[in-house]
């Protein structure tokens, strides 16, 4: 019975085509080394001179494209010299592995990185990267503050909003509500009204208690019962 329908049900739903891909490759690669720094941002750039100068392997890690962490966007944090990264590139003993993320750190200071697009040959290449000493630079961890209707809300993480200011898409539309600890909200709140975003008001995570749907804008209501309509 279903070959006699198929036809007809097919024609009904139409056929869809799969975008042409290049043949995935993945690749494994074992790495031996005195030390480990992950993070590529101020102190784990200071942490991996350190350990170059006193004649260590090692292998900085980090999950961005370019070195430097929040120094790349945080205007009021002192940019890592470039000399400093360049002087890394060129030590003998130093391993950098850029767009590649740790995910897992095991038994005999055995770590998981991933790296993506190590050539063009390869998607992702698996490093198992065994080492004496692991440095953890990562800095802090921002995470979503969640409160009832936060979905309705445009909110955006302090650090996560001023990541977005270095990025090459454009930043400015509709107004946002900056979370975060109120010294560097407020920091990143004027870079970002200078590139044209128009914030709402600058709240501590702590102070959300709901957001309201209100047709075409929304509001977050604090325990003052203060709301900032977004």
């Amino acid at each position: 019975m279903w070959h006699a329908v198929e036809p007809i049900i097919r024609k009904a739903a139409g056929l869809g085509e799969i975008l042409p891909t290049r043949p995935a490759e993945y690749e494994h690669e074992w790495i031996h080394t005195d030390a480990a720094i992950i993070g590529g941002g101020w102190a784990g750039i200071h942490a991996a001179m350190a350990a170059a100068e006193r004649g260590d392997s090692l292998v900085l890690v980090d999950d961005q494209l370019v070195l430097g962490g929040q120094s790349r966007y945080r205007k009021s944090v002192d940019g890592v010299p470039a000399d400093a990264i360049e002087k890394l590139q060129r030590t003998a003993n130093v391993t950098i592995l850029q767009n590649s993320s740790c995910f897992g750190m095991y038994e005999g200071n055995l770590l998981g990185i991933l790296r993506r697009n190590p050539h063009s040959g390869a998607t992702e290449r698996l490093v198992h990267l065994r080492t004496k000493r692991v440095v953890i630079a990562t800095g802090a961890y921002e995470t979503p503050v969640l409160f009832p209707n936060n979905e309705f809300a445009r909110r955006d993480a302090v650090h996560g909003s001023a990541a977005a200011l270095a990025s090459p898409w454009d930043c400015s539309g509709p107004a946002s509500c900056d979370l975060g600890q109120c010294t560097a909200a407020e920091e990143i709140a004027s870079e970002l009204r200078a590139a044209r975003v128009e914030i709402a008001g600058v709240v501590e995570p702590g102070e959300v208690t709901s957001a309201a749907d209100q047709r075409k804008s929304q509001a977050f209501r604090l325990p003052e019962a203060i709301s900032f309509a977004t």
